[in-house]
């Protein structure tokens, strides 16, 4: 299997157990992938996300096709509090509460795992982006970041 080539698709957040996709539960996200299949069968490429449900920057999707499976990770450049409809940054969210903070951070890597249809169309599958806190430096505090997941498909344009 090749996966090599443009894809255009689509992810939805889903409610998560905690409930920490609740706000942007149900939410699409469309978005177009650019894929490059190499050596024993690695896979890497780029995403661009629509601006205004999504990322705004365009990241980077590392990965391996396995069988009939894409197992991949999306590393976006910027930390955004997507599960907030107002996909803030972290600069925002320190403006907003007067933190000094270093905002410099890259987003967690969102992993992803799917199914590659047997005519090479279409991968359908889930993704999780793990709960994590966020330090704020000289502080005991931290800001949580809540687990999301959700669903994608994609077709090969």
């Amino acid at each position: 299997m090749n996966i090599s080539g443009t894809w255009k698709g689509e992810y939805e957040y889903e409610e998560t157990k905690d409930g920490g996709s609740r706000l942007v539960a149900g939410t699409v996200v469309h978005f177009t992938m650019e894929l490059k299949q190499g050596w024993f069968s690695s896979v890497t490429g780029t995403i661009k996300e629509d601006p205004d449900v999504g990322f705004p920057e365009e990241g980077e999707i590392k990965g391996k096709v396995k069988g009939e499976m894409f197992i991949f990770e999306k590393a976006m450049p910027k930390m955004r509090l997507t599960h907030e409809k107002s996909r803030k940054s972290i600069d925002e969210v320190a403006e907003q509460f007067n933190l000094v903070m270093d905002t410099e951070h890259a987003h967690p890597k969102i992993r992803h795992i799917g199914d590659i249809s047997k005519d090479e169309k279409t991968i359908e599958g889930t993704w999780l982006s793990p709960e994590f806190a966020l330090g704020i430096p000289g502080s005991s505090q931290n800001i949580g970041i809540p687990k999301l997941a959700g669903t994608f498909k994609m077709t090969r344009a």
